[in-house]
C-alpha cells in the first residue's frame, strides 16, 4: 500500500501528482478582484444610486461574514481553506475600490447634488 497524501484541501491516493492549495480556485485572488471591481464599476455607470446601495449593502455582509468567519477561526481552528478568508477580503475591497475610482473619476455623486 502506497502513503496517502494528505494536504488543507485535497487528499490524493498513492498514485496522485502533489496538487497546490490553489490549483482547485478556478481563478486566483488578483483575478477576482479585477473582475469584482469591473462588476461594481459597470454598475457604477449605469445608475450610481443602486451602485451606491449594492455596494454599501453587498460590502457590508460580506465583511461581517468575514469577521464572524475569522471570530469562530479564532475560537476553534476549523477545516475551511485560506482561499474562503481571501475571497472574502476581496468582496470587502472591490466595492470600497470601485467606488473610489468612480468618484475620482466622476468628482463627487450625482444623485446628491440638489
Amino acid at each position: 500500500m502506497g502513503k496517502w497524501l494528505v494536504t488543507d484541501t485535497t487528499i490524493a491516493g498513492p498514485n496522485a501528482s502533489h496538487m497546490s492549495k490553489t490549483n482547485n480556485l478556478p481563478f486566483r485572488s488578483l483575478e477576482i478582484l479585477l473582475l469584482e471591481i469591473a462588476f461594481y464599476i459597470v454598475l457604477w455607470l449605469l445608475d450610481e444610486y443602486i451602485a451606491t446601495l449594492l455596494s454599501l449593502i453587498l460590502g457590508s455582509i460580506f465583511l461581517l461574514l468575514l469577521l464572524f468567519a475569522l471570530v469562530a477561526e479564532w475560537i476553534e481552528r476549523s477545516k475551511v481553506p485560506r482561499w474562503y478568508f481571501w475571497f472574502m477580503l476581496v468582496s470587502v475591497l472591490a466595492p470600497l475600490a470601485a467606488a473610489v475610482i468612480y468618484l475620482a473619476i466622476q468628482g463627487g455623486l450625482l444623485w446628491l447634488q440638489p
